[in-house]
């Protein structure tokens, strides 16, 4: 099923809010999962998890349209703080077995999350129907609509090109908000400096540099890294010596 994101957002909070309305009318905690397969069985809808979001993501959690408040990058309905800590709204809700009033409450939460920001300048690509991810300044040269082109793919040097660059991202198996962090760790940091001695006339001695990332430490007259050898930040030394 196809879904616009402003489609997914509004049949999310209206099946979300239909949840609570039947909890709260029942007086009793329900079954979600149930719960959601009702109501697409009752609309027709058929799609992935039960859920809009996912629908439009096309499972992918980095284009969720929702913020759900985690610090992870996927799964952020069921996880909050750490990976598989249950902690995310879906995963309360979920759980909330003996109190169906806290189950109500959680499901209208859940039925109006904000919308996560936009932002067109950061994005560097768009989805084709093909799957492929194109520079989104970029037209293309022979039909606006990739899916419904008679040239073959392999013949368009246009998609043929965009699918070759993202088979090259693919292959590094890194997520796309991992991506983003890895060029951030290419930009140099200033590292914090501790220390816990004194000189001969009470100047207190820096001998340890931690990394401003991950904050692994390392001594200052030995470990003369560029890169941190833990996360990759690259390290701006100028202080170190």
């Amino acid at each position: 099923m196809k879904l616009t994101r402003e489609e997914a957002i509004s049949w999310h909070g209206k099946m979300w809010n239909w949840i609570a309305d039947r909890i709260e009318e029942e007086k009793t905690c329900q079954n979600i999962a149930g719960l959601k397969e009702e109501y697409c069985e009752q609309n027709n809808f058929t799609i992935r998890n039960g859920c809009f979001c996912c629908e439009f993501a096309n499972g992918n959690c980095y284009y969720c349209p929702l913020n759900w408040d985690s610090n992870l990058a996927e799964y952020m309905c069921e996880q909050k703080y750490e990976e598989n800590d249950d902690r995310g709204l879906y995963s309360l809700c979920c759980e909330a077995k003996n109190d169906w009033k806290r189950q109500a409450k959680l499901s209208r939460e859940i039925a109006n999350i904000q919308e996560k920001e936009v932002n067109n300048e950061n994005r560097l690509t768009y989805i084709t129907e093909l799957g492929a991810c194109l520079d989104k300044d970029s037209e293309c040269p022979t039909c606006s609509i990739c899916w419904n082109c008679n040239i073959p793919v392999k013949e368009c040097p246009y998609i043929y090109d965009a699918i070759e660059k993202l088979a090259e991202y693919e292959d590094t198996e890194l997520s796309p908000r991992q991506v983003l962090q890895l060029k951030g760790r290419n930009i140099e940091k200033k590292p914090d400096i501790e220390g816990d001695g004194c000189d001969q006339e009470g100047n207190l001695i820096y001998d340890t540099w931690i990394c401003p990332s991950c904050n692994e430490y390392y001594e200052i007259d030995c470990d003369e890294y560029d890169f941190c050898p833990k996360c990759g930040q690259r390290i701006d030394r100028r202080e170190l010596h």
